[in-house]
C-alpha cells in the first residue's frame, strides 16, 4: 500500500517520502525517543534560545540590552511568519496522515506541515545566537540541525518542510534583525549640533 501511494507522487515527492520513511524508520530505542523528544520540546517557538540570551544577559556577556530587544524581534517574527501565513498558504498534510506505518513519538501536531516552525524558529536562533558569540557559530547550527532532524525522525516533518523551515527561519531573521538593527541616519538637528 505504502509502495502503491509513493508511486502515486511526482519525483521529488516521492524523494522526499522516501527520505522521510528512512530517517523515520532508524532505531527508535527509548533513550533517542526521550533526547528527540526532548530536545523538539525545549526548542518549541524557540524557547531554549530565549532562555540562553536570558543568561547571557544576567551573566552581562553581552549587557546591550537595545540589541538583544531587537534580535529576539528578529527571531519572533521569523518563527511566527512561518507558522501562520506560510503554513496556511500551503496547507501541507502531515506526514503520517499520507503516508502509511509512519512513527510517531508524543503527540501528533494538530497544525500543517509546511515548512516546519520548529526548524524555522531553531535557525533564526542560532543566527541571532552567532550575532552574540560568533565563535560558538558551528554549535548553534550543529544544534538547530539536530532540531530539524527531530522533527523528522518523531514523525511530524518531511525533509523538504525541514529544509525550507530552517531556510526562511534564517533568512527572516537575517533580513529583519538587521532591518531593526541599521544605524539610523542622523537628523537635521544634529547634524547642525556638530557644526557648532
Amino acid at each position: 500500500l505504502r509502495r502503491a501511494q509513493i508511486r502515486r507522487l511526482k519525483p521529488l515527492e516521492a524523494w522526499d517520502a522516501n527520505l522521510y520513511l528512512g530517517i523515520n524508520h532508524l532505531p527508535h530505542t527509548s533513550f533517542l525517543n526521550g533526547f528527540f523528544y526532548f530536545l523538539t520540546f525545549i526548542f518549541t517557538g524557540g524557547a531554549a534560545w530565549y532562555a540562553l540570551l536570558a543568561v547571557s544577559m544576567l551573566a552581562q556577556l553581552r549587557p546591550s540590552p537595545k540589541k538583544v530587544r531587537g534580535l529576539v524581534v528578529a527571531m519572533s517574527a521569523s518563527t511566527l511568519l512561518v507558522e501562520v501565513p506560510i503554513k496556511l498558504f500551503f496547507k501541507r498534510r502531515r506526514p503520517f496522515i499520507d503516508l502509511v506505518r509512519a512513527v510517531v513519538i508524543g503527540k501528533k501536531p494538530g497544525t500543517w506541515s509546511f515548512p516546519s516552525g520548529h526548524s524555522a524558529a531553531a535557525f533564526a536562533g542560532a543566527w541571532v545566537m552567532r550575532q552574540f558569540f560568533p565563535g560558538a557559530s558551528v554549535l548553534f547550527y550543529a544544534l538547530a540541525a539536530l532540531v530539524g532532524f527531530s522533527r523528522i525522525y518523531l514523525g511530524d516533518h518531511y525533509p523538504s518542510d525541514v529544509i525550507s523551515g530552517g531556510l526562511l527561519g534564517h533568512l527572516f531573521a537575517m533580513a529583519i534583525g538587521k532591518l531593526i538593527n541599521l544605524p539610523r541616519r542622523p537628523s537635521r538637528r544634529s547634524k547642525r549640533r556638530r557644526r557648532r
